[in-house]
């Protein structure tokens, strides 16, 4: 025991028990981490951007995801990006997410952002970096 608690579990009493800790509840649903570790995240660059045609939060994005150069996402950004503004970002995506169609439009795949009460923050390296690189 001296060489866990030092000299003072040669004294009586003065020998602290170690309990366990429980950990906090976190809110919300949690998720094991292998279902985490399913999506694969990627960085991308945006090539394209332009307004939906039919849908006004909608921009639809044309990216290069380091194997293509023509793959199209949806975001639903038009609130607060000007498409112009968009185009050599670097985005972070989710690079597996099943296709859907969104008004009319295949997206393939998610741009990741943050949103507050100052609006939506998306995703992005903080230093340049290679389009398709996953993100861990």
């Amino acid at each position: 025991l001296e060489e866990i608690y030092g000299s003072a579990a040669k004294g009586k009493g003065n020998v602290k028990k170690k309990t366990k800790s429980k950990p906090k509840q976190l809110d919300g649903n949690l998720v094991e981490y292998h279902d985490f570790a399913k999506l694969k995240l990627i960085t991308a660059k945006i090539l394209r951007a332009e307004k939906h045609p039919k849908a006004d939060n909608l921009i639809v994005l044309t990216i290069d995801d380091g194997k293509r150069q023509d793959r199209t996402i949806c975001a639903g950004i038009a609130g607060e990006y000007d498409p112009s503004n968009l185009i050599n970002k670097q985005i972070v995506i989710i690079d597996n997410l099943k296709p859907r169609k969104l008004r009319g439009i295949i997206s393939e795949g998610m741009v990741l952002a943050a949103e507050d009460e100052n609006g939506i923050s998306l995703l992005q390296p903080d230093r340049k970096i290679s389009t398709g690189v996953q993100v861990r």
